[in-house]
């Protein structure tokens, strides 16, 4: 897996303190975008970024917090 790398580290990281920037669950974000990564098209993946992910999901879930 590619956290055994340093880069890996540096990546996963990064999404990490992206998600506390704009006040992410990191472990709900981690879980929903393994979960929708594969379904989704090309154009849309962009919204499973952590600055953009809370916004979409409480468009598409409204009782989502």
């Amino acid at each position: 897996m590619f956290l055994c790398t340093a880069l890996g580290c540096n990546i996963a990281f990064g999404y990490l303190n992206t998600c506390t920037l704009h006040g992410v669950n990191h472990e709900e974000w981690l879980v929903d975008v393994l979960t929708r990564i594969d379904t989704m098209a090309e154009d849309e993946l962009y919204t499973l970024l952590p600055q953009h992910w809370k916004a979409t999901k409480e468009k598409t879930l409204p009782n989502a917090a």
